[in-house]
C-alpha cells in the first residue's frame, strides 16, 4: 500500500470517525439521558498478527442510581501488506439488563467489509445508522440492507 493510499484511507477513516461521532454524542439529548452525559471519543492503535488495527470510537456512558449502561459507536480499519478490513460496530450495554432489549443486557451489530471498496462500504453502513431515528430498535433486530 503506497503512502497516498495510506493517507486516504486514513483521512476517510477521520470523516467516518467524525460523522459517527456527531450522531452518538447527539444521542443523550433526543433520548433524555440527562444532562451529566458526556460522549467520549476514542482513537486506539491495535497490534494484530502481521497488521495495525486502527480503532476509532464514541463512548456514551449513562445511567444512574445504581445503574450503568453504555452506548459505544465506531469503526476498526485493520491494514496488512495485502490490504485492509474493516468492522463498523454498535452496541449497547445495560446493567442492569432491561428485558425490553432484545439480549436483555447487551446487543451489539457489525458490518464487516473487506477489499478494495472496504471504506466506501463502512462509509455507505454509517450513513444507514446514522439515518435512524432509533439505533436501539435497529441494534435490536435489524440487518443492515448492505451485508
Amino acid at each position: 500500500m503506497s503512502n497516498a493510499a495510506v493517507v486516504e484511507a486514513l483521512s476517510r477513516l477521520e470523516r467516518l470517525h467524525r460523522r459517527l461521532g456527531e450522531y452518538t454524542c447527539g444521542l443523550p439529548a433526543r433520548y433524555h439521558l440527562g444532562d451529566d452525559v458526556v460522549c467520549l471519543p476514542q482513537i486506539r492503535l491495535e497490534p494484530a498478527e502481521g497488521a495495525v488495527r486502527v480503532v476509532m470510537s464514541h463512548l456514551l456512558p449513562f445511567g444512574g442510581a445504581g445503574a450503568f449502561h453504555e452506548i459505544e459507536i465506531g469503526v476498526r480499519l485493520t491494514v496488512t501488506p495485502a490490504g485492509h478490513e474493516g468492522v463498523l460496530f454498535a452496541g449497547i450495554a445495560l446493567d442492569p439488563p432491561d428485558d425490553a432489549l432484545a439480549g436483555g443486557g447487551t446487543v451489539s451489530h457489525e458490518w464487516a467489509a473487506a477489499g478494495a471498496d472496504v471504506l466506501d462500504t463502512l462509509e455507505t453502513a454509517a450513513v444507514e445508522l446514522c439515518a435512524r431515528a432509533d439505533p436501539f430498535g435497529f441494534l435490536a433486530g435489524r440487518e443492515w440492507s448492505g451485508a
